[in-house]
């Protein structure tokens, strides 16, 4: 898959997204040109695409995640909720957030994911 960024910080995704990870609500195979992800509300600073999931820094400093998270990549063990359910639509990640970090930076590999954040 891929992601862009508009200037005015609307999010876009296109390509495979069997897993959720293009954002769009739905677990579409192929998804050939670039589609709003329109239930992101908040601006988008930085986007970062794993293997089956992708994550979006917004501003204020809060963290979105969708896609795959079997292997807990979504970072959100602390909710009441299937690890291995897909997440088809940008869910905040609300550790940062309880723990008064901003995040900075995040990046994706494979199976994991990575956060750069800073106390408020």
């Amino acid at each position: 898959k891929a992601s862009r960024i508009s200037i005015q910080g609307r999010l876009y995704t296109w390509g495979y997204g069997k897993d959720g990870q293009c954002g769009h609500g739905d677990r579409a195979i192929h998804s050939p040109i670039p589609r709003h992800v329109s239930s992101l509300s908040q601006r988008a600073l930085s986007v970062s695409c794993g293997d089956g999931h992708t994550a979006v820094v917004c501003e204020g400093g809060s963290l979105f995640i969708f896609g795959r998270g079997r292997d807990g990549q979504l970072g959100r063990g602390d909710e009441l909720e299937s690890v291995a359910s897909y997440r088809t639509e940008p869910q905040p990640v609300e550790f940062f957030r309880k723990q008064k970090l901003f995040v900075e930076e995040v990046a994706l590999g494979g199976y994991h994911s990575m956060v750069l954040a800073r106390g408020k």
